[in-house]
């Protein structure tokens, strides 16, 4: 599994010119816990240069009012190995960077689910 400083710099390199962040702004910028063992979760800024570098992602909306209860947050940071983004707001939505995650996703149907999996199984 990448590390954060791998992805980040896989990304500025994909990005080339179009990347105006140096590799230490873009660590503090992209990623939601930014030390070296917190989660994958990446910001909003973090997902918008991932999105533009290319890399594939996978899509699933969810259910209004529940991605940001905490045990989901801690469960989401604590088990996925790859990159992912959590849209909060009105219409949210979880991304993934990882086939094999968004593929685990996609068999329990919802955040509730998989987080249930993800903590019965990690």
């Amino acid at each position: 599994m990448p590390t954060k400083q791998e992805l980040t710099r896989t990304v500025i390199d994909l990005l080339g010119d179009r990347c105006d962040y140096d590799f230490d702004l873009a660590l503090l910028s992209w990623w939601q816990d930014n030390r070296g063992a917190g989660g994958m979760r990446l910001t909003r800024d973090g997902h918008e240069h991932f999105d533009l570098a290319g890399l594939e992602n996978w899509k699933f909306d969810v259910d209004p009012g529940t991605p940001a209860r905490p045990i989901q947050l801690l469960m989401l940071n604590q088990h996925l190995t790859m990159p992912y983004y959590l849209q909060l707001g009105k219409n949210p939505c979880l991304y993934f960077y990882s086939s094999k995650e968004a593929s685990m996703y996609a068999l329990y149907g919802n955040i509730d689910r998989f987080v249930t999996a993800l903590k019965n199984h990690g």
